[in-house]
């Protein structure tokens, strides 16, 4: 049932990463980030008031958000500060960098996953899984350098590291998130998860506001930046649920949710008019493969 999770998981993903790109083309990213993850939030509020001061009546529907100890809002704090470091990382090294350099730290990211869950959780991969964990990450590699990020390499270094740390913090949110579900309830996890995240960007995006004027002139506002933050509750609801099973494997389910790239190839066909098709076609065909093996394997 798991790995039936992940795979919904996936779907929902594929369509929060193409939201994602359509907000932050010749766009300012702070404000993006900031809206995106203030829908999520707001999205959450009303059953968190509605928990907390009617908790009798509300408990028994399937949105209630029972109330958790203090130290599991301060891990909540901590994944939220975690994922906003991974995501302004990552966004701020996607604007910049060549997809030369990108591509390949971009790849390393389940790896990184996959190592954390077998020192920290004990997780031990079959023969069949392993093939497709492999297979799946060379074609991964080759269908990142598919993109087409046309920007100056200048100061390449520096976005070199943003990129790493951007996929370095991303795995340490994934390891969190699997002791969290299993210690507390997911449904709290991810409301709360949301509200602290869309305060944090809140902060951010408020001081660098003062400092920088120019940072809300460059802004636009998109249909699609609600939507990044309504699709990720939709991909991290699957992910948290996946998660909560006995015998779930966090290092499986980073390269199920990998499969999202189905969903962002036929987008760049359908919608982006992308060209070089052929190439990526094949890279997507070996990732979905490499799923396939997984789950076989499962």
């Amino acid at each position: 049932m798991w790995i039936f999770l992940g795979i919904c998981s996936a779907f929902f993903l594929g369509f929060h990463e193409i939201f994602k790109k359509v907000s932050v083309n010749h766009n300012a990213v702070l404000p993006v980030l900031f809206f995106a993850s203030l829908t999520s939030a707001v999205f959450f509020l009303p059953f968190i008031g509605i928990s907390l001061f009617a908790a009798g009546p509300a408990e028994p529907a399937i949105w209630y958000i029972p109330q958790v100890p203090l130290r599991a809002h301060l891990l909540f704090i901590i994944k939220s500060l975690i994922v906003a470091m991974a995501w302004l990382f990552g966004y701020f090294a996607v604007k910049h960098l060549p997809v030369t350099i990108l591509a390949p730290i971009n790849a390393s990211g389940p790896v990184w996953t996959i190592l954390g869950a077998m020192i920290i959780y004990g997780e031990r991969l079959n023969l069949l899984q392993w093939g497709g964990v492999v297979i799946s990450l060379v074609f991964y590699y080759l269908v990142s350098f598919g993109g087409n990020i046309k920007t100056s390499s200048r100061n390449a270094n520096k976005w070199a590291l943003f990129a790493l740390l951007s996929i370095l913090f991303n795995s340490a949110s994934a390891l969190l998130d699997k002791y969290l579900v299993a210690h507390y309830d997911r449904i709290a996890m991810q409301a709360y998860f949301s509200l602290y995240t869309a305060l944090i960007f809140g902060f951010i995006f408020l001081f660098n506001a003062r400092k920088e004027v120019r940072l809300l002139r460059s802004f636009y506002w998109r249909w699609a930046i609600p939507l990044i933050g309504l699709f990720l509750i939709a991909a991290d609801y699957f992910y948290f649920y996946a998660l909560s099973y006995e015998g779930s494997m966090v290092s499986i389910l980073i390269i199920l949710r990998r499969a999202s790239a189905v969903i962002v190839f036929s987008a760049g066909i359908l919608y982006f008019h992308e060209s070089n098709l052929r190439r990526r076609a094949l890279a997507l065909a070996g990732i979905l493969l490499g799923a396939a093996l997984v789950i076989l394997g499962s």
